[in-house]
């Protein structure tokens, strides 16, 4: 359920300015607040618990519990001595990258904080995990409106965004069960980060968010491809008919997806899509032959580490036995013309 149902036991939720959506600048007294929030999918509460997943495709949120009671630091990953920051910061401005080349961010990028005036987007950050893209819109004065199905990790996408900028609400639910437009209205961007990898029926939750944009909105997306995603560094042992079939599950872990284009192309049914492949350096399969120092630097120098990071995905596109090898899909989904 949104933000304005949050409570602390004991202590009682801090105040909470006007809204839905919230001013992130108003939210200071949230950062670090252990809040609850009623699950909208009523599966998750026994699975925030540590109870089994009740869906195959659930199984990624029981790894979730796991990961944050047993490594906290590799899964907050905005946190400045997270082991993974800089990586995760590039593998964003990675993403943002594919996105503005397929014009997926102009929009986003022409105001507010553009200068010439144009309105804040609404955002549905659909998957937001802590916040690493959610904070990115806000920065720019955007309305986000955070979903996740993993309460810890909402948790910190608020502590990171409260003070900052924009305004932003956030939902405990998954992809499953979306919350109702009646209540957050029609939003003009959606942004599946990741997130269509890990769901049971992908065309119905594309289906669910079409629902709830405006006739104009974009879908940003990023999605593990089904070849390069079996040769990445972090694929844990065991998965290898992700490669073979295109879904690796295990139990209490992992329920992982993976895309080819013509399969994406069926998911988006209805939709004219955009997609650039991506990642054969960056948590692909060619990681630790480019060398793990790749991303040093990216805090002080994003843009100079994105283009030498950028010149090997060049390279290894244009190599024919390499380019299939890709980590991830990245694609801009928009709706086609009546008479299209």
């Amino acid at each position: 359920m949104s933000l304005a149902r949050a409570t602390v036991p004991l202590a009682g939720a801090p105040f909470l300015p006007a809204g839905p959506p919230y001013s992130a600048a108003a939210l200071r007294a949230w950062a670090g607040v252990e809040f609850d929030l009623p699950p909208l999918d009523p599966r998750l509460r026994a699975l925030h618990s540590g109870g089994a997943e009740p869906s195959p495709a659930l199984a990624n949120l029981a790894g979730y519990v796991d990961g944050w009671a047993r490594y906290p630091h590799y899964l907050d990953t905005l946190a400045p001595d997270s082991p993974v920051h800089e990586k995760k910061l590039l593998e964003r401005a990675l993403t943002l990258h594919r996105w503005r080349a397929m014009g997926g961010l102009a929009t986003l990028e022409q105001g507010p904080m553009g200068g010439n005036g144009a309105p804040p987007q609404r955002i549905l950050d659909l998957g937001c995990g802590i916040g690493r893209f959610a904070c990115w819109f806000l920065d720019r004065g955007h309305e986000v409106t955070l979903v996740d199905g993993d309460l810890r990790s909402l948790r910190h996408a608020v502590w990171h965004a409260a003070g900052g900028r924009g305004a932003l609400d956030a939902w405990w639910t998954t992809a499953e069960l979306l919350p109702p437009v009646a209540e957050t209205g029609p939003f003009d961007i959606a942004v599946l980060a990741e997130i269509l990898n890990y769901v049971e029926r992908p065309e119905d939750v594309i289906r669910a968010v079409s629902d709830r944009l405006t006739p104009d909105a974009a879908i940003l997306f990023s999605v593990e491809a089904r070849f390069g995603w079996a040769l990445a560094t972090d694929v844990a042992p065991g998965l290898a008919e992700g490669f073979f079939g295109g879904l690796a599950h295990r139990s209490g872990d992992r329920h992982v997806r993976c895309y080819t284009e013509i399969e994406l192309h069926q998911v988006f049914a209805g939709w004219s899509v955009s997609l650039a492949p991506s990642h054969w350096v960056l948590s692909g399969p060619f990681e630790m032959a480019v060398g793990a120092d790749v991303v040093h630097g990216v805090v002080d120098d994003e843009a100079g580490v994105l283009a030498r990071m950028l010149d090997w995905e060049d390279r290894f596109e244009a190599h024919p036995v390499s380019a299939p090898l890709h980590r991830a899909w990245v694609g801009v989904a928009r709706r086609r013309p009546a008479n299209g």
